[in-house]
């Protein structure tokens, strides 16, 4: 809080101190956040339903590898927490390994009994089959509708489909859909998630209608997961969208796939989209990630960004029966999730809502407040003397301004979010920092500053599309660079550091600065690649996040507990004792990853704002509890040598 004693201690005007204009502008701030954060927080409440879903595929092939039915061990799978199926859609080259009720050759390999027009070029593809086989009475429908080159020839008791096409030029391509799948989906009431792959030839509409046979025929299909490099029907996905909005069934989009028009697809049919998160077999073995890793990045897929499907394979990372091992991890999974307070089940998509004026409102407010803040403390001209009227007509004027310039200019409001991060970063730390009397009350201090900028970039950005990342946050990088190197110059400039920048830059470096540059930047690349990345994270410490996970529901982020926070009550210390008094700045600089990482926290707009706020929380505490730790252990040695010195 801003000092308001006066000379002798006399109280004097609160409006009279800067400090006071800010922290005024930021509750009120806070406040226009909290009212446009209303429907984003509404929604998350609602959004705690995550579906387990499994290839019909890999049922199959465990079932048979056990030796039980697919019925019964669907039975085992539902009680660990399994929740629907996904379903393909087979190309040529499934055609021919089997697991189709009918044949696909080309009309050369046909036997000489099964019916061809005259004068069919051999390399034709042909499905082929007895006349009186059930499957027909789908397929037929379903391949007419998308084909309608297609020929029908039967005779003899058989039935034969010519496609318009050569057979090399269809093994890569969508022809039909796993009717054992769906089927067994609809004798138990499975939820599926059909995978349409696209088809040589077939343009939107086709595909749109073909689709639409099936789903009114197979009502058990609930989403979309588009299979293959392309879209089916790209570039033309508007019969497609049309048909997925008229059925309100929605598009599962796969996290960090770079298919190509899956972007444009979920554009057109926003919001109804179901985040998916799956791992492939190659990324599984290039990364050597072991069970328990892709458990996590399973459970943290679902409690830290936010995906509703994951679709979980019985991955062939031991020799032996598979099925102990997958019913193992999927029950970890599953408590996991339990655990975090979620339910197992078919999630839903988000409602539609658009930015709050008020949102806009407090953003602007919030960032007229912290660039005026800092600008006092760089010393710029007008507002290290400014009165109180004078800081009122700034703040008014700036909101204005701010604001106006996100109308007028939308893509304004795209860097807004940065600028405020990395400000609200650089004067929370400098605030703490100047707390040598009162460090705790200084971490405070800091803490609520985080959290009004937060409030503030939750609400500005806190929309269905920024959450289901259709838009991108682009101010990480300002976030977590500039606060660092504001910190830095604002040290520089004011001479907190023994020298200024010029005199740093006029003399040779020494050997103990260019030693301690390199290990904070070894330690700043190291947290940076282990960034969202198991594969580096030791099995030890996966267990010690599982544990934290389950104890504080969230886990602090490394930067905050393990090195800002110690490091602001290590600075104010060394500061207090006048120790190190060039090299104290590292401790300031690291000071600032506390503040820049509890920020940009917020800026993972897929995570929910309750889990957000609990985590620069728990962030918060565990790191004053370990920085105060070191804190009083260092004070009490002090005390204890500077006794032995007395006479």
């Amino acid at each position: 809080m801003p000092d308001l004693k006066g000379r002798g201690g006399a109280p004097r005007d609160f409006l009279s101190h800067p400090r006071a204009w800010l922290w005024i502008a930021l509750a009120l701030a806070a406040l226009l956040a909290g009212a446009g954060l209303a429907p984003r927080v509404g929604a998350e409440r609602q959004q705690h339903t995550v579906g387990l879903v499994m290839e019909y595929r890999d049922l199959v092939s465990l079932a048979r590898e056990s030796g039980v039915s697919p019925q019964r061990l669907w039975a085992r799978l539902h009680s660990l927490g399994m929740r629907g199926l996904t379903v393909s859609e087979g190309t040529g080259k499934d055609l021919l390994n089997g697991g189709f009720p009918l044949r696909w050759t080309p009309a050369k390999d046909l036997p000489s009994s099964v019916p061809i027009p005259p004068g069919l070029p051999g390399d034709r593809g042909v499905l082929w089959g007895r006349a009186d086989e059930a499957a027909w009475q789908v397929f037929l429908p379903y391949l007419s509708t998308k084909m309608p080159g297609l020929v029908r020839e039967s005779g003899g008791g058989w039935l034969a489909a010519v496609f318009p096409a050569s057979f090399p030029e269809l093994l890569d391509s969508g022809l039909l859909p796993d009717l054992a799948g769906l089927d067994f989906a609809r004798r138990n009431g499975i939820p599926v998630v059909f995978r349409p792959s696209p088809c040589l030839g077939v343009e939107g509409g086709r595909v749109a209608a073909s689709l639409g046979l099936l789903m009114d025929q197979y009502p058990e299909i609930r989403s979309i997961l588009p299979s293959g490099l392309v879209v089916p029907g790209y570039p033309d996905l508007d019969p497609l969208a049309a048909l997925l909005e008229e059925r309100r069934i929605p598009v599962a989009q796969a996290e960090f796939v770079k298919q190509i028009g899956v972007s444009e697809l979920v554009e057109r049919v926003f919001p109804l989209v179901l985040p998916l998160h799956s791992l492939v077999k190659d990324e599984i073995f290039s990364r050597r990630m072991s069970r328990e890793q892709v458990v996590e990045r399973m459970v943290r897929a679902a409690h830290e960004r936010s995906v509703r499907l994951l679709l979980f394979r019985p991955y062939d990372l031991y020799n032996g029966h598979r099925l102990p091992f997958f019913l193992e991890d999927l029950e970890s999974l599953s408590d996991s999730l339990k655990a975090r307070g979620y339910e197992l089940g078919w999630p839903s998509t988000l409602p539609l809502w658009g930015r709050s004026p008020l949102a806009v409102l407090g953003a602007s407010l919030a960032l007229a407040a912290f660039a005026l803040a800092l600008g006092r403390r760089f010393g710029l001209r007008g507002l290290a003397s400014a009165g109180s009227g004078r800081w009122g007509v700034f703040l008014g004027g700036g909101t204005v301004l701010v604001a106006l310039g996100v109308w007028a200019l939308p893509p304004a409001g795209r860097y807004l979010g940065g600028f405020l991060g990395a400000l609200a970063a650089t004067e929370a730390t400098l605030a703490a920092l100047d707390r040598e009397d009162h460090p705790f009350r200084g971490a405070f201090e800091g803490l609520f500053l985080v959290l009004a900028a937060g409030a503030c970039l939750a609400s500005f950005y806190g929309t269905p599309e920024f959450m289901l990342r259709l838009r991108g946050f682009s101010g990480v990088k300002l976030t977590l660079l500039l606060p660092p190197l504001l910190v830095l110059l604002h040290d520089l400039r004011n001479r907190i550091h023994p020298e200024g920048l010029g005199e740093i830059l006029a003399r040779p470096p020494l050997w103990g600065e260019l030693l301690a540059a390199g290990l904070v930047l070894g330690a700043v690349l190291f947290m940076a690649v282990r960034s969202d990345n198991t594969a580096l994270v030791p099995q030890w410490e996966l267990h010690a996040r599982e544990m934290l996970e389950r104890l504080l529901r969230v886990r602090p982020r490394t930067k905050e507990f393990l090195v800002g926070y110690p490091c602001l009550l290590l600075a104010i210390l060394a500061s207090r004792r006048n120790l190190w008094p060039r090299y104290r700045e590292i401790l300031r600089v690291g000071a600032s990853l506390a503040f820049a990482s509890a920020v940009n926290s917020f800026c993972h707009l897929h995570s929910p704002f309750a889990l957000t706020l609990l985590r620069v929380f728990n962030g918060w505490w565990a790191g004053l509890l370990l920085g105060g730790g070191l804190f009083l252990a260092w004070e009490m040695r002090f005390s204890r040598r500077k006794g032995a010195e007395a006479p």
